[in-house]
Order: structure tokens, then sequence, then C-alpha cells
């Protein structure tokens, strides 16, 4: 974001290793460790706020956008982007296991809601639209990267589960006469601080 539009560009998780990366990768770049419920900026200092793919983990909501709308200057921005349960159905790499499919479905809210939580903050001119990308095909690369990934929802099913899964895929992968593509999509919300 600052790459492209050359504002000031702050940063901002709780966890203090995602933080150290984030700043050993891009150090012209200020982070801050701090909670979104309790930000520490001045009012009205900044002209837009994101949260990529952050709304699921928050515990509060409301706080959050209390204090995103407290940041923002009057005419300001807020896009979220997140994932519908739709979209995830749609993933090959939840959809071959039922259980991770329900747990991430459970976490992720509903673009309507979100949408009422935000109207309710005060907030106006609320636009939602999915985007969608290309990531990598479905072959054996990806079920091996599968195989081996630790750290997603994949690691709270049953060993049975994760078994079958991934024979499906690896099935689907045999029989499909053609490459096919695993996309990840989102949904971006937007909406204005009058």
């Amino acid at each position: 974001m600052a790459g492209l539009s050359g504002a000031r560009v702050e940063g901002l998780d709780l966890d203090a290793e995602r933080i150290a990366y984030a700043r050993s990768s891009n150090p012209a770049l200020t982070f801050h460790q701090e909670n979104a419920e309790t930000l520490s900026f001045s009012d009205a200092g900044f002209s837009v706020v994101t949260m990529i793919l952050l709304v699921q983990r928050l515990i509060d909501r409301a706080k959050v956008y209390q204090q995103v709308s407290r940041v923002l200057q009057p005419g300001g921005r807020v896009g979220i982007a997140t994932v519908t349960p739709e979209q995830l159905a749609a993933r090959p790499d939840l959809s071959a296991f039922p259980t991770a499919l329900r747990m991430e479905c459970e976490r992720f809210p509903a673009t309507a809601t979100l949408r009422e939580e935000l109207l309710r903050r005060g907030f106006t001119s609320i636009e939602d639209r999915p985007f969608r990308e290309a990531v990598r095909p479905l072959d054996a690369t990806f079920l091996r990267w599968l195989e081996h990934y630790p750290f997603t929802v994949l690691t709270r099913i049953s060993p049975e589960e994760f078994r079958v899964g991934l024979k499906a895929i690896a099935g689907s992968i045999r029989t499909c006469p053609k490459v096919q593509l695993v996309y990840d999509e989102y949904t971006i919300i937007t909406a204005i601080k009058p």
C-alpha cells in the first residue's frame, strides 16, 4: 500500500513474532504490537483503515468498529477483507474435510452480519464485492503442501478425516483430465465514516 500510494502506512498485530517479521521485511514502515479494541492512535489520524482476514479473530467487533471510527477522518474509509462461508465451501482444501469446513464457517461472519454491524456503528455507503485469484494448480504439489501445512484448522480434525480428505483430493487430481486451479476467494467490504 505504501509503495502504490505514497501514503504513510502503519501496521499492527498482537503477535510479537509477526511484528518482528513485518519490521524486518518492511523496515521503512511503522508497526505496533497492540490490540485493535484499544488503539493508541490519535482521533481522526487516518484516511483509510484496512482489516485483512481479521474479523473472524476479533472478540468484540463492536469495540473495534468504534476504534476504527475514532481514528478515521470524516469521509475516511474502512476496508474489510474476509471470506464468506460460501467461499470457504468452494475451496478444495476445505471441502474435502467436513469438520474443518464447519469450524471455519462458524468462525467467519456472514457478509450481511458485517454490513449490519458497520451500519449500527454509523458507517455509510457500505458495499461488498467478491475478489478471486488463482493461487496454484490442484496437483500433486498442492497435495504435498496440504499434507504438511501445519498451522491450519486441519490440525484440529481427526487423523482419519484428514486421511480420507487427502485421499479424496488425490482421487480428484488423478481423474480430472485437465489441471484444475485452486482459487482464493474473498469478499471486500468497504464503508465510509460520515
